[in-house]
């Protein structure tokens, strides 16, 4: 993310990004159509059990047509479990996990992504972030803020945000049900440690150490 608000927005096959610079808008069409499908994807990852925890502007890439949400390597597996506070980048992270410390443990569920997407389409639509700054002057903002059209259930306290599910529904936007392909689980520490990780168990991942790691490898 570039210091002065961040330039990459999204990518064309050929990966020359187009940019958004300080305070140009791009199309309110535009932005509408990447949240749109950035939705449909997240919606599709959230009834799989599934939070993808970064989401803003620069994980989403243009293919063709079509908008993809890209860059899993935050992502967990919603198990009930605690899982670290420190996910997205601060200007995209919920206020309910804003004012943890960095590493701080918390029960949360895809909620905390419909956040990170609606402040990432109102950069989108005006070139900048909603809310910036260190973690108390977001929050001072976002007390003083009053969301209006459906950012009011997006940009809003966590147990009054709509789900995916809910997004799409009461916008009678039509649900694509998706699916998680299988992959060769890895075994030893490496296995074990990712098996935490996916299933959202970061307290017990902590236990393997980069060098216990390492020596699996």
């Amino acid at each position: 993310m570039d210091p002065k608000y961040g330039k990459i927005i999204v990518m064309n096959r050929l990966g020359e990004p187009l940019r958004v610079r300080n305070r140009k808008k791009i199309s309110v069409s535009l932005a509408f159509e990447v949240i749109i499908q950035a939705f449909d994807r997240i919606q599709g990852l959230h009834e799989a059990g599934v939070i993808h925890r970064d989401v803003k502007p620069n994980n989403i890439v243009k293919v063709g047509d079509d908008y993809k949400l890209i860059d899993f390597g935050l992502t967990r597996k919603n198990a009930g479990g605690r899982m670290t506070g420190y996910m997205v980048t601060r200007w995209f992270r919920p206020p309910e996990l804003l004012e943890l410390k960095d590493f701080d443990y918390q029960k949360y569920d895809g909620r905390c992504d419909m956040w990170s997407l609606a402040t990432t389409a109102y950069f989108l639509q005006h070139g900048q972030p909603l809310f910036h700054g260190n973690a108390e002057e977001i929050m001072s903002m976002y007390k003083n803020y009053k969301a209006i059209g459906v950012l009011k259930y997006l940009i809003c306290d966590y147990e009054k945000r709509w789900t995916a599910r809910e997004m799409l529904e009461n916008n009678e936007i039509e649900l694509i049900e998706g699916s998680l392909s299988d992959v060769k689980e890895r075994e030893g520490k490496v296995g074990d440690f990712v098996r935490c990780m996916v299933e959202g168990r970061e307290d017990m991942a902590d236990n393997y150490s980069h060098e216990q790691i390492y020596l699996d490898l």
